[in-house]
């Protein structure tokens, strides 16, 4: 989940945007995030390293769903197919 800390430094968003981002938030040159602080919505920039790792991550998120599909419609899923949890988040950054 390294992705994961790179998304959260190169943007400066916070954890709960990223936990509640989908797949279709992701444009070409921006990430919209429709669950900001005070429930508004925000255009935030991405770098042409972070875009070419979110390609790399979809391309791997989508073949892991073909075979183990989830209900869930968040971008990061645990292996669990369940949406991340702000706890498990912050053992990312621990480790």
């Amino acid at each position: 989940m390294n992705f994961c800390i790179m998304l959260l430094f190169d943007t400066g968003m916070r954890c709960n945007e990223m936990i509640l981002m989908e797949p279709e938030d992701i444009k070409p040159d921006y990430i919209l995030v429709k669950h900001g602080k005070g429930s508004k919505e925000r255009v935030v920039p991405k770098s042409p390293a972070l875009s070419k790792q979110l390609m790399k991550y979809r391309t791997l998120r989508d073949a892991y769903l073909k075979e183990y599909p989830s209900r869930h419609k968040n971008l990061f899923l645990s292996k669990n197919g369940k949406p991340l949890t702000d706890e498990a988040v912050a053992r990312m950054l621990k480790h």
